[in-house]
């Protein structure tokens, strides 16, 4: 999910661009796909847990499909990003040239419950020498918020947030059945549904802290679509949500595909002399 108070405020651009997107029930001639009419159950949050943990503790090369589109409008705004993820740190190059933008590199990690990322190039004016912008997203939920907001990190700065957010005790999750996806591989899908402001809510951000948060993002519902592979391990996450932007609310698409597990990759943090941190750059 794009959010604009964690996009504005450390100078990540919001892109644009036309592409389509195909997510799910693309069969094969001939082939059947089953599907249940269930309803929420914690069975099927627990089997979609399994492969979240499975997930996380695996190397994975990731491609991402960021997609906005106004509400009724035929055109749709949109970029895409490559890279890799590891159990604690992951790598993209985001690629937004088809829209007239650049090229934007950044990393990740995932230590001691914070989510903290790097990026380059930045909008932001970087002193001498410095060519690596450091956000430590935790802290800065917390000051902003009073609690954890990691999950409002979109796929292009944490792939693996959107599953983390189905972790959440206020999450739903449906047992929808076998699927197919356009790569005619037959996956299991689950479906999930999260109110953003009460997962806020179950992490600690209350009063003004849930005011600020409503804010800026609105009060948005998540619908999280995950296709689980026979390995037990997540081939595609789909997220939609409405997005609050300087524009008007328009429509968010993030399609996540999970490639390649066991792909080796050594993801390095950017040399300190070459990184400023965002909180010395801003005030409080």
């Amino acid at each position: 999910m794009r959010r604009p108070s964690l996009v504005a405020c450390v100078a990540f651009a919001t892109s644009a661009g036309l592409v389509t997107a195909g997510c799910g029930s693309t069969k094969p001639a001939g082939a059947t796909a089953q599907t249940t009419n269930a309803v929420p159950t914690q069975a099927a949050k627990s089997a979609l847990d399994k492969a979240i943990a499975s997930t996380e503790a695996s190397t994975a090369l990731v491609e991402v499909q960021v997609v906005l589109r106004k509400p009724g409008a035929s055109n749709v705004l949109a970029y895409r990003a490559t890279g890799t993820v590891t159990p604690d740190r992951g790598m993209l190059k985001i690629d937004r040239t088809s829209i007239g933008g650049g090229i934007q590199n950044e990393v990740f990690t995932r230590a001691d419950g914070r989510l903290v990322l790097y990026t380059s190039p930045v909008s932001l004016s970087l002193p001498k020498g410095k060519t690596w912008l450091k956000v430590d997203m935790t802290k800065y939920g917390r000051q902003r918020y009073g609690g954890d907001t990691t999950f409002l990190a979109g796929a292009d700065q944490d792939p693996l947030q959107a599953l983390r957010l189905l972790r959440s005790p206020v999450a739903k999750v449906t047992d929808v059945g076998q699927d197919w996806l356009p790569n005619h591989t037959l996956n299991h899908r689950y479906n999930g549904t999260v109110d953003v402001l009460a997962a806020a809510r179950a992490t600690g951000v209350t009063g003004a802290g849930l005011t600020k948060l409503r804010t800026d993002v609105g009060s948005p519902t998540q619908h999280i679509d995950v296709w689980v592979g026979k390995q037990g391990k997540v081939a595609r996450v789909v997220v939609q949500s409405p997005q609050k932007t300087s524009q008007g609310t328009l429509q968010l698409k993030e399609t996540t595909d999970f490639t390649g597990y066991g792909t080796h990759a050594a993801v390095k943090t950017p040399p300190a002399a070459k990184t400023a941190d965002y909180f010395a750059l801003t005030p409080k």
